[in-house]
């Protein structure tokens, strides 16, 4: 999956790229050029996708929130694209960094727009499947608050103990997007740009967009996958 991703990075842009994972004794495909490999710790937690909510609210998340961190901390440059990666990339991301803003981004898609009210496509908060980070200190401290409070919210999955009697009905789904949003939002000073969702197609979103740059959807790298009918080619 991976390399499927990092492979149509690489056709259509020289951008020197950084792989994290806890395995790095299994990466294969180490001979792209201005390639490296960051080490993660291991996540002892192992949850499938099909377990669904189960899966969407778990610790198995620790070890994105820790891909997120530790290549910011550690990359040299000044500016990280973070990207996961179940993606394909259709257009070089270089284009849109900039010196404007902190952290661009898109909003997450709406995944039940039949149902909405308002036929909205895209929500309010941000989706951390594509990032772009300038580092600076304030950045720096979303980083690190961001992984604060994930590990606060993988704590609450057990003890319960961030339960608001004033809001009994306050989302607090244990994973990386949702700590992130929440340390987003401690910060008014973060100057934060808002990416056209081109560069972020999810599902509610294949036949919407007619010019995507990106593409953010499981098993892409698959043959015959359910997207296939509508990827641009």
């Amino acid at each position: 999956m991976a390399k499927f991703s990092i492979e149509s990075l690489r056709k259509v842009s020289n951008l020197p790229i950084a792989f994290a994972t806890s395995q790095p004794d299994k990466i294969t495909h180490n001979k792209i050029d201005d390639f490296r490999v960051i080490k993660i710790e291991k996540n002892p937690h192992d949850i499938p996708r099909a377990a669904g909510k189960l899966y969407q609210s778990s610790a198995v998340w620790r070890s994105k929130i820790l891909a997120l961190r530790d290549c910011f901390l550690k990359t040299p440059k000044k500016t990280l694209i973070f990207v996961d990666a179940d993606t394909k990339f259709l257009a070089d991301p270089s284009e849109i960094v900039s010196d404007f803003y902190d952290i661009a981004a898109c909003r997450e898609n709406c995944y039940y727009q039949d149902e909405d009210v308002f036929g909205r496509c895209v929500n309010f908060y941000i989706n951390t499947g594509f990032l772009i980070l300038n580092k600076n200190e304030k950045t720096i401290n979303l980083i690190n608050e961001a992984f604060s409070i994930y590990e606060n919210l993988e704590k609450n999955l057990t003890t319960n103990e961030l339960f608001n009697p004033k809001r009994p009905n306050e989302n607090l789904t244990c994973n990386d997007q949702r700590a992130f949003n929440i340390a987003l939002s401690k910060d008014y000073s973060l100057k934060t740009f808002i990416l056209s969702n081109e560069w972020n197609v999810r599902q509610p979103l294949l036949k919407i967009v007619e010019n995507p740059k990106m593409y953010h959807l499981p098993d892409l790298h698959k043959k015959n996958n359910p997207w296939e009918p509508f990827l641009v080619k």
